[in-house]
């Protein structure tokens, strides 16, 4: 809140000794629930970003059992006549309900059938001229996963950005 009294750099340049320890004991601390004194609660959305946790498991099913799978676990999301599956990095398959936000870094909508983990992302080449077609690390799950000539410029960036 002083950064935003003082001018910002103003500020950093006024802190002494004791103030950054102070600060990042600060940062350690859980999220505010109360209003902020900005009339709104757009600093407390930002700190509730901060501070989530990142979602590590994805329950699937598999006959009647439910299993929390590992999301590293996790090649390929795609959906096929209505529902949708999950390949694990042993080649298992899985149906899985998928209300739940993928993290972004981690998950790329590849077209409206994939979804595809950048851990098990070996490689990508033109197909058809204009669009790219994924190498999967994993040679057993005979999909084809292609990108549209729309979709790769924020694919390479992605690729680009991890």
């Amino acid at each position: 809140m002083m950064a935003f009294e003082n001018n910002g750099i103003n500020y950093i340049n006024s802190i002494s000794e004791a103030e950054p320890d102070e600060a990042l004991l600060d940062l350690n601390k859980p999220p505010k629930t109360s209003a902020t004194n900005f009339g709104n609660n757009s600093l407390d959305s930002y700190r509730e970003l901060i501070y989530r946790r990142r979602k590590t498991r994805l329950l699937v099913k598999k006959g009647n059992e439910s299993i929390a799978l590992r999301l590293d676990d996790v090649v390929l999301i795609y959906t096929q006549n209505k529902l949708v599956f999950v390949i694990d990095r042993f080649t298992t398959k899985y149906i899985c309900e998928l209300d739940e936000q993928l993290d972004s870094v981690i998950f790329f909508r590849a077209n409206r059938q994939y979804l595809v983990n950048i851990n098990y992302i070996r490689s990508f080449k033109p197909y058809e001229r204009v669009k790219l077609l994924v190498g999967l690390t994993i040679p057993q799950i005979n999909h084809s996963v292609v990108i549209s000539q729309e979709t790769a410029p924020l694919f390479k960036k992605w690729m680009l950005d991890a």
